[in-house]
């Protein structure tokens, strides 16, 4: 029953983050103590047209991060579940402003991190 617990507010925990509900402090005290700290960097193409091709850059530290699973999401939307720091690339396909979203899931110690930035692509570039 504890198992069936935990992993139910694992789910609970991540949809509100999903959801845009729940960020940044709160999720960072859950992983104080494995140093899991998450961030990312990224580079859009500078082609004409659109799609345009977007890529992140892991620069998660901590002794978990070589570990943790991490979603990767844009407006909300998963794009790609990998474990390790891995890069991952993805589309936007129109202009406008898109929230980009990594969260980390240390399996081992059950905690989550996550960050957001936003990006503006306009017409022009």
């Amino acid at each position: 029953m504890k198992q069936i617990k935990q992993n139910l507010t694992k789910w609970i925990c991540l949809a509100l983050v999903v959801q845009g509900s729940w960020y940044g402090k709160e999720l960072k005290a859950q992983c104080a103590g494995t140093n899991l700290n998450v961030g990312f960097t990224y580079t859009v193409s500078r082609t004409c047209g659109f799609p345009r091709a977007i890529t992140f850059t892991n620069t998660s530290t901590g002794a978990a991060a070589a570990r943790t699973r991490y979603r990767y999401f844009i407006n909300n939307q998963l794009k790609r579940t990998i474990l390790g720091t891995s890069r991952v690339s993805s589309s936007l396909d129109t202009p406008g402003t898109y929230s980009l979203m990594l969260i980390g899931h240390d399996t081992v110690n059950n905690c989550f991190d996550t960050v957001t930035q936003s990006y503006t692509l306009s017409v022009s570039g």
